[in-house]
């Protein structure tokens, strides 16, 4: 939401309240619940649509991420320019791509003048510095922010950030960053401002800082940046100074700030610094929002308990984490309507400790409230709940789950073959077809064998020499592939002198291609009940029995006729490799 115009400095200084009490004071909103929707979305990621029959209905989408999955992450979809507002369903599809699929997403940053009003960095390096106000009825009263540490833990705190710059052992503390320099506050600009000036008036202090220690596009938290005053605009006189390329911009607002740096001289050293609560230094990402709404596993609401945005029912969208199994939610509730009442912060805190998080936070919620995931079958992220104003609105920042294994609309994670099948196709030894699909039970024929035997041998496929099949030619689909794999003698020809490039491989053939490609060694102590010793392949057949490549049937069978799947094929090469 474009979140209200915050009562920043009241004569009467607000104290920050935070209300901590344990959760099971109140009684749940959430209750008699049962799953209307469930989908795999990776290895690490489910998906729930919850309805949940309590005295106020509720729809609840749940996406759940166990971090540690090398194929799926957490970031941050950030607009840029940085005041650019879309829609989630928009912004994720943007960052969806061939490799880096969106899986899942829901909005995050509140939003002020268009820009995000908490702090966002990647690795270290400051994009959004945010706010925090003086208020207490705000969300963002104190700032909250989640993360991925450096050790690929989620991390979610107070963000405490500190911006401040200093000469002659003097020490003065900034408010924000590359925004709108509010009344009796001090702002600093560097070249990432999206305006070329500060757009500052007459009514402060500007001061031109040039020849800086350290690029300030890169300015990061833990940085103590130095420079040389080059320029500066007293009070009262022409400001909206040009940002320096190599340097920034202090921009303080009022007389009272202005007086002082009345010492301060052009020629003069002065430096820059930026901190932030050490548990969050050196994350991947942290996004900042508010209020915070578990600590420790208690409710902590850190802001006025009496505000409307606390104690009444709204659509919601919210993030926690369980940092005991490294799991992350991602929620949303819908809400103003009859089939979803909505929520209060302290009712989607217990909510979220029901689900196992011992920390979490508030997102932009009410009208902003969007979640999308990549439902089974498609190839990009759509919108699932409903929101309140019966579209989606434009938001600033996004919150999204990114899956970097290769995508086949017939295939489910909860495929027997799934693990097989992901990892040789991210090694593009097999792949999928032009429609997006695997048909994993499609047979394998010859060639198919021959192709990804090849692949995964190195095999050399040009300037290859003709073998003389009497069904294959030059002008023959596969013959590189035909030849390389028929001169090594790993796929021989029949008798007749064809190669049968189209026929299906059978577990028996499958067997002895296996065994001369890798020149495998060992027998196994079984007998099949269908694979006698006069069987042509029986040698072939106990050897990749004996390498754990192939098994047979609970019935004691091998089934050496049968006709070998796409999935079998991955499964057992796959096998031979991690063996």
């Amino acid at each position: 939401m474009n979140i209200r115009v915050w009562r920043f400095f009241s004569f009467g200084i607000l104290a920050m309240l935070v209300w901590s009490i344990s959760y099971s004071v109140y009684a749940t909103e959430f209750s008699n619940g049962s799953i209307k929707t469930k989908y795999q979305l990776s290895k690490s990621t489910t998906y729930q649509d919850i309805f949940y029959r309590s005295t106020a209905p509720q729809k609840v989408k749940v996406l759940e991420v166990k971090i540690g999955d090398p194929s799926t992450f957490i970031n941050i979809g950030v607009p840029d320019p940085i005041n650019k507002l879309m829609p989630v369903s928009s912004r994720a599809n943007l960052y969806n791509r061939k490799g880096h699929y969106v899986i899942g997403a829901v909005n995050a940053s509140f939003f002020r003048e268009n820009l995000p009003t908490g702090v966002i960095t990647e690795n270290n390096r400051i994009i959004n510095y945010g706010l925090e106000t003086a208020d207490s009825n705000s969300p963002m009263n104190k700032q909250v922010a989640f993360g991925i540490s450096s050790s690929n833990k989620a991390v979610l705190d107070y963000a405490n950030p500190k911006l401040s710059f200093g000469y002659k052992g003097k020490n003065i503390s900034l408010y924000t960053m590359n925004a709108t320099r509010y009344q009796g506050t001090g702002t600093v600009y560097t070249p990432n401002h999206y305006f070329s000036s500060t757009q500052a008036n007459q009514w402060g202090t500007e001061i031109v800082v040039t020849e800086v220690s350290k690029d300030t596009k890169t300015l990061s938290f833990g940085d103590t940046i130095t420079g040389k005053v080059s320029k500066i605009t007293r009070f009262n006189q022409k400001a909206d100074n040009k940002i320096p390329a190599n340097g920034f911009v202090i921009s303080l607002h009022g007389e009272d700030l202005s007086n002082k740096v009345l010492d301060l001289k052009v020629g003069e050293t002065i430096s820059l610094s930026a901190r932030i609560n050490p548990k969050l230094q050196d994350a991947k990402f942290l996004l900042g929002s508010g209020p915070m709404l578990v600590r420790n596993g208690n409710i902590e609401i850190s802001m006025s308990q009496t505000d409307n945005l606390v104690d009444t029912r709204n659509p919601r969208t919210a993030i926690g984490i369980d940092t005991k199994t490294n799991r992350v939610f991602l929620v949303t509730n819908d809400g103003r309507d009859t089939y979803s009442r909505g929520s209060t912060l302290q009712s989607l805190a217990k909510y979220l400790i029901s689900l196992g998080a011992d920390y979490a936070m508030n997102l932009d919620g009410g009208g902003s409230s969007a979640m999308v995931i990549r439902k089974p079958g498609l190839t990009y992220p759509t919108l699932v709940n409903k929101p309140s104003d019966g579209y989606e609105r434009s938001v600033s920042t996004i919150l999204q789950i990114v899956n970097t294994d290769p995508y086949f609309k017939d295939l489910k994670y909860s495929h027997w073959a799934i693990d097989p099948i992901l990892v040789l196709s991210k090694k593009k030894i097999i792949s999928g077809y032009p429609d997006g699909t695997f048909k994993p039970d499609n047979n394998i024929t010859r060639l198919d064998a021959a192709t990804l035997i090849s692949k995964h041998m190195g095999l050399n496929v040009e300037n290859v020499t003709d073998q003389h099949f009497k069904d294959v030619n030059k002008n023959t689909y596969g013959y590189e592939t035909i030849s390389a794999v028929a001169k090594e003698k790993i796929i021989n020809g029949y008798k007749d002198g064809t190669f049968r490039p189209k026929d299906y491989l059978t577990r028996a053939e499958m067997a002895s291609v296996m065994d001369r490609a890798y020149n495998l060694s060992g027998m196994a102590n079984k007998n099949f009940k269908d694979v006698p010793k006069i069987h042509w392949a029986y040698s072939p057949i106990m050897t990749v029995a004996a390498n754990d490549i192939a098994s047979g049937y609970e019935d004691g069978t091998y089934r050496p006729s049968k006709r070998i799947t796409r999935a079998e094929f991955s499964s057992m090469l796959q096998r031979y490799i991690t063996r």
